[in-house]
């Protein structure tokens, strides 16, 4: 053999050698890895956390190794204004929070938990699985880039206060905090007191300030932590819930297939039924913390609830008079008329 084929058929060799070695490295970078789904919320340890825990475990149990949940609470990235961004853009998957907080994107979403409207968490849920509701509330941002997957009640809204609140004139002259909305400030006024919005890091430092005589807020957010200390008194009157809805990214879904896409649904609907009996254990959980701790859960009588719904149902009928929510407010008040028992 000559020298020149002698190279030549070297060459030839290590270039074959080469290619094998190349293909020998290159084949676990092929290999598909399973798309991670991140769930983002701004809280921890609470119903919305285990919502979140829930969805993330039915995405692996039905992904085949090839979608995997992961959850990351206490705003880990970022919080709901960003997360919301995030979403937007595909970087982040799905977003878990209150409905409310994304009503710039469209303000019907603020309309959802509108006071006065159900009477307790098993009203609420069957009011939520309306049909006729939820065809309508999940297109609400279909135009902003995100899809909603899931809607469910978290609690109720009741009051933490330094003097007890156990009759409607009990509110006059207080200042309570409430979300920065038409409807909550109206809902104060109704009630003979000023609403005085206040972001949640800070509230808990204005009931010690005395900057506020109360907060509207859930007991299964204010026992965590320890309300009691600062105010005693939970006056127990269930006149509004707090919802909470899984947004998902449509550049995300748009990156992967059909058969993924419904996963993603079947698991956010799994997830969502299984609500129904953690919202009550973490709300019976509250009310024990809160009494073990010396504080005191007050009630109304029924002639005093009575009229304190009534005045809560005057105060969410405002959203019938603004025509970027009228719509969606008449859906949600014929959703827990049609599911009152």
């Amino acid at each position: 053999m000559s020298v020149r084929y002698r190279s030549k058929a070297l060459t030839a060799a290590l270039v074959a050698m080469t290619a094998s070695g190349a293909m020998i490295v290159a084949a676990p970078a092929t290999a598909q890895q399973p798309i991670e789904v991140k769930i983002s919320l701004s809280v921890v340890n609470d119903p919305n956390h285990e919502w979140c825990k829930a969805f993330a475990a039915e995405i692996d149990a039905r992904g085949g190794g090839k979608m995997v949940g992961k959850v990351f609470p206490s705003a880990q990235l970022g919080s709901d204004a960003r997360a919301t961004e995030g979403v937007q853009l595909g970087t982040i998957e799905v977003l878990s929070t209150v409905p409310a907080f994304l009503a710039g994107l469209n303000p019907s979403l603020g309309v959802v938990d509108s006071p006065g409207l159900f009477t307790d968490l098993a009203h609420a849920t069957r009011g939520l699985a309306y049909p006729k509701f939820r065809e309508a509330y999940f297109k609400l941002l279909d135009d902003k880039g995100i899809e909603i997957f899931s809607i469910f009640p978290h609690s109720f809204n009741n009051y933490g206060s330094s003097t007890p609140i156990r009759k409607i004139d009990d509110f006059k002259g207080k200042k309570i905090r409430v979300l920065a909305t038409k409807t909550e400030l109206t809902l104060m006024s109704n009630y003979g007191a000023t609403g005085t919005p206040i972001t949640f890091s800070e509230v808990l430092p204005a009931l010690q300030q005395k900057t506020v005589d109360a907060v509207r807020s859930s007991l299964t957010v204010m026992a965590p932590f320890k309300y009691f200390d600062v105010a005693k008194y939970a006056t127990m009157v269930n006149d509004g819930f707090i919802p909470i809805s899984s947004f998902v990214s449509k550049a995300f879904l748009g990156r992967i297939t059909e058969e993924q896409r419904q996963i993603l649904h079947a698991a956010a609907k799994a997830a969502e039924d299984k609500m129904k009996d953690v919202s009550a254990e973490f709300a019976a959980r509250a009310e024990t913390t809160w009494t073990a701790a010396g504080g005191e859960l007050i009630r109304f009588s029924d002639d005093e609830h009575k009229e304190l719904i009534r005045r809560a149902q005057a105060a969410a009928d405002t959203n019938a008079e603004n025509p970027a929510t009228k719509d969606m407010y008449a859906l949600i008040k014929e959703a827990a008329a049609a599911t009152r028992q």
